[in-house]
């Protein structure tokens, strides 16, 4: 039987604690905006007219962050919210009261502002999850949405290291007191490895800086099964601030960036495409 909840909440974007964790793409990726709030750059995307769909793993407490698009001159209280449909059975409904918050910009939609936030939070037990998210109503506005996981703490202290089946150089990188194993992998050197049944796989990649580069920088990684490939992905990161070591000497690499990828038995291959690149790369099996 479904459960149908009503739910009401108005909090403030101050509660930091919520805003720890990775944000998750829904499927409906061609439905992203970028909203700027302050100076921070961050990723949402636009709940209009058709539903955005979501696969999450537990034990995980999911936060949603929502915010609805305003007529820049508009500084009414506004009501919004948005159906949120779990594994196809639980159907819990939210709204929330807020008006236009004038720090919040977007580069694709100059006339518009945006209200303060409306959060909700959804606890979810082990496993694999569905979250399919749906306007109220035919007649609702675009509502903007953010949604924010915690892999880190979901997966600490579990997980497999995956061994390559091809020859790429394994390092233990020193995070102060603890050694971490990581592959690394370049443009001359393909990461091959194989999954012998359905598996959750997070791959953990840092990017090795060198003199000559900036900041800010981008690379992409290609996954492959039986020399077909499966997906690119693009992976922007920034330099980390925390002071590593690599056999005995300092090493600057990139900020953390994880992918959670489900796959099914067979040979996969990473691939660097990026030139004058390397990557050192973490790969840990679940069982989910």
């Amino acid at each position: 039987m479904n459960r149908n909840l009503f739910y009401s909440l108005s909090l403030l974007v101050c509660l930091n604690g919520f805003t720890i964790g990775k944000a998750v793409e829904p499927k409906e990726i061609n439905n992203r905006e970028i909203l700027f709030v302050g100076e921070n750059r961050q990723e949402y995307f636009s709940l209009y007219k058709s539903s955005l769909h979501y696969t999450v793993y537990g034990i995980d407490t999911v936060n949603i962050y929502s915010r609805k698009a305003i007529p820049s001159l508009d500084h009414k209280m506004h009501t919004f919210g948005y159906s949120l449909v779990l594994n196809k059975k639980d159907t819990i409904h939210t709204q929330f009261n807020e008006r236009i918050y004038s720090k919040i910009t977007s580069a694709e939609h100059k006339r518009h502002g945006y209200s303060s936030v409306g959060i909700y939070s959804l606890p979810i037990p082990f496993g694999k999850h569905e979250i399919e998210l749906l306007p109220l109503s035919k007649s609702s506005r675009a509502v903007m949405v953010r949604m924010i996981i915690h892999p880190s703490k979901r997966d600490k202290g579990r997980g497999k290291f995956v061994l390559p089946d091809s020859e790429t150089p394994l390092y233990y990188i020193n995070f102060g007191e603890k050694r971490v194993r990581y592959l690394q992998l370049d443009y001359w050197n393909q990461m091959k490895f194989s999954i012998n049944k359905t598996k959750r796989i997070k791959v953990i990649c840092r990017l090795k800086y060198f003199e000559d580069m900036s900041k800010t920088q981008n690379y992409r990684l290609s996954l492959s099964k039986n020399a077909e490939v499966l997906k690119t992905y693009f992976i922007q990161t920034e330099l980390s601030s925390e002071n590593l070591i690599l056999n005995e000497s300092p090493l600057t690499i990139s900020t953390s960036k994880s992918i959670d990828i489900e796959l099914d038995p067979g040979y996969y291959t990473f691939e660097l495409l990026d030139e004058k690149r390397a990557v050192y790369l973490r790969i840990m099996e679940y069982e989910f």
